[in-house]
């Protein structure tokens, strides 16, 4: 571009602006500015609101759960469920008992629990366990179904009761089993 046209360029940019034609980059930024002074708006009106109102709340270990969940701490206490267990479990044989398996009712959690072993591929129930209370484990354990030799991908689901024994909560954990003969 040469030197002539430039200036011829600039001339005729400060005579628009003079006369009050901006140009339109101009509109542009002006128009971008007063979209987000609107959404702004919109976000105070609709949410701000509710947010200043939650000032002034002091944060404790008694409330935290309450102000930021919802809950009570009680509640959120019975909500936690602490598990003990080896995740792969091994048998001489398909009839043998274990003696690397282990699940461990822990004395932290406040509910009795009972365990069942599916099949991830058939969907087979091959173990049920005995009622743990807290505190309790269950060890040495034959598998109710009789397997080949091999590995077999299983989910161990934790069944939490409540004090007449109903199921109020289930736990599912992937468990793999190697029957070796």
């Amino acid at each position: 571009m040469s030197k002539e046209k430039a200036n011829q360029r600039i001339d005729e940019s400060i005579a628009r602006y003079r006369e009050g034609k901006s140009p339109k980059k101009y509109n542009i930024i002006l128009f971008a500015f007063a979209g987000f002074l609107a959404l702004g708006l919109l976000l105070y009106f609709t949410v701000g609101e509710e947010l200043l109102s939650s000032r002034g709340q002091v944060v404790t270990l008694e409330n935290r759960d309450e102000i930021l969940y919802g809950t009570s701490a009680d509640e959120a206490e019975d909500a936690n469920y602490e598990v003990v267990m080896s995740s792969h479990w091994t048998f001489k044989d398909s009839g043998a008992v274990s003696e690397d398996a282990y699940v461990e009712n822990s004395s932290r959690n406040t509910n009795s629990v009972y365990f069942t072993i599916t099949r991830t591929d058939t969907e087979e129930i091959i173990y049920i366990s005995p009622r743990v209370a807290p505190g309790n484990y269950v060890a040495n354990i034959k598998l109710s179904a009789a397997l080949s030799a091999g590995d077999y991908d299983t989910i161990l689901t934790y069944y939490l009761l409540d004090g007449s024994n109903n199921v109020i909560s289930s736990i599912p954990m992937k468990l793999l089993i190697t029957i070796e003969q």
